[in-house]
């Protein structure tokens, strides 16, 4: 396992780990195929997931999850669905079973409301095994997530 390749996917598919490590790295669902296919293919070891609302204007307007943060790189929020422990993947599990998996999620608030997978604001987290001294390259993230979202910005003018 390479660190440094490690750090490259997490840019390269805009993951935002929540923390220093390599756990709970929150990623858009248009890129979870790109970035499960590459830290599967890299030798990294999917050991779960976690889930969270992505809430575009406040993170007052979650309506499943609890505080959060601000998305590095897109204009929301993040608000962290409570949960008592990770989905766990087997180890073996394919690209497309874990996509699968991913798919069929389903969250029904206090409420009754029902948010899927499938809508824009649930967004998995996923959890990399990695050796416990391991640190994300945080500053990168910050900087690149700052360029992609400027180039986003000009774009969409």
């Amino acid at each position: 396992m390479d660190k440094s390749r490690l750090d490259k996917i997490l840019l390269k598919t805009q993951a935002q780990p929540v923390g220093d490590g390599y756990i709970d790295i929150i990623i858009n669902p248009e890129n979870t195929y790109e970035f499960i296919s590459e830290i599967k293919n890299e030798g990294f070891i999917i050991e779960g997931v976690s889930w969270w609302e992505y809430c575009l204007e406040s993170i007052s307007e979650s309506k499943f999850g609890l505080g959060g943060q601000k998305s590095l790189y897109y204009d929301g929020y993040f608000a962290e669905i409570q949960i008592n422990d990770i989905y766990h993947f087997n180890k073996d599990l394919g690209i497309d079973s874990i996509e699968k998996c991913l798919g069929n999620k389903t969250i029904i608030n206090n409420e009754h409301e029902v948010l899927n997978y499938t809508q824009d604001r649930l967004w998995p987290g996923f959890w990399i095994q990695t050796p416990a001294d391991w640190k994300n390259d945080r500053d990168s993230i910050i900087k690149y997530s700052s360029i992609f979202k400027s180039i986003t910005n000009i774009i969409n003018l």
